[in-house]
């Protein structure tokens, strides 16, 4: 089964945008199995930017669409220290640089790497 983390800014553009089935589609035709997991300080990053966000986050992870990682500390520094467990979704080019496998997303689709 293929691990997908989500930094934050991958996490708010999907939800805000409405476009989380078309990430799980992108998924599921090019990864087959998948579990997306988020770091529980993600979590804290979003409420700082939406609440209206947060709480739509809270219920994928009531419907079991996200696990949540219960690990504190900077996102960008977790997503380093984990990133040979997981593919990483973001969008943020610094930290992308850094990554062996991605996901980005392109104006109108995603892309992995």
């Amino acid at each position: 089964m293929e691990k997908v983390l989500l930094d934050t800014n991958f996490l708010v553009y999907v939800i805000k945008e409405n476009k989380f089935y078309l990430f799980e589609d992108f998924l599921n035709q090019n990864l087959g199995n998948y579990k997306i997991y988020i770091f529980e300080t993600t979590l804290a990053e979003i409420g700082n930017i939406s609440k209206e966000i947060l709480k739509r986050v809270k219920v994928l992870i009531r419907n079991g669409k996200i696990e949540v990682i219960k690990e504190k500390g900077k996102v960008d520094e977790l997503i380093l220290k984990y990133k040979d467990e997981f593919i990483v979704a973001t969008d943020d080019k610094e930290l992308a640089k850094h990554l062996k496998r991605k996901i980005v997303k392109t104006k109108k689709y995603f892309r992995l790497f």
